[in-house]
């Protein structure tokens, strides 16, 4: 069993709960109250006469582990591909952006591709969003960033870019910790 954790909608924060529904995804990554909340989680589940074990939660983002040299192009391209997503890979992302509090965002993001291409988009990009999806860095950086996901969840999308395999071996291994 697989759950995905979220941020809700405005309707149900706003409405349900009486509160502003803003930064939904700086909300999420409140480590302070995520691993407290994927214990009540799997408390739920326990509860429910269910394996709390057999209970994944996978961590949001990707995280890349590059050299100093790769930092710069793997990051441009992390931000390419986020703003295809929400300019131009059809609806469906576009409107995830905005249900998640990042209409204005979103919406600058779809107006650069239309006036400038790809690259328009990319600067508009806020910097901070981008990192919010993916975090591109050195083998410590990314494990400090693993450290700081791990917060309850059991599984972490990770690519390393070396192609060394005894050197990849030792990255995953101290990723691993």
């Amino acid at each position: 069993m697989i759950a995905g954790l979220g941020s809700s909608a405005a309707g149900v924060i706003e409405r349900f709960h009486g509160m502003p529904y803003v930064k939904p995804l700086a909300r999420l990554r409140e480590l302070e109250r995520l691993a407290s909340e994927i214990a009540h989680l799997r408390r739920w589940v326990s509860a429910a006469g269910r394996d709390s074990a057999a209970f994944t939660v996978r961590a949001p983002g990707t995280v890349f582990v590059v050299t100093d040299q790769e930092r710069r192009a793997a990051r441009e391209a992390r931000a390419r591909q986020l703003a295809f997503f929400v300019a131009r890979n059809g609806e469906l992302y576009h409107r995830q952006f905005v249900r998640h509090g990042l209409a204005d965002e979103a919406a600058a993001i779809r107006r650069a591709w239309e006036t400038g291409g790809q690259d328009a988009a990319v600067a508009a990009l806020p910097p901070e969003l981008a990192r919010q999806f993916d975090f591109v860095g050195s083998v410590e950086e990314c494990a400090e960033r693993l450290e700081a996901q791990a917060a309850g969840a059991d599984l972490h999308q990770i690519n390393v870019a070396e192609r060394d395999p005894a050197i990849r071996r030792a990255i995953l291994t101290r990723l691993a910790g």
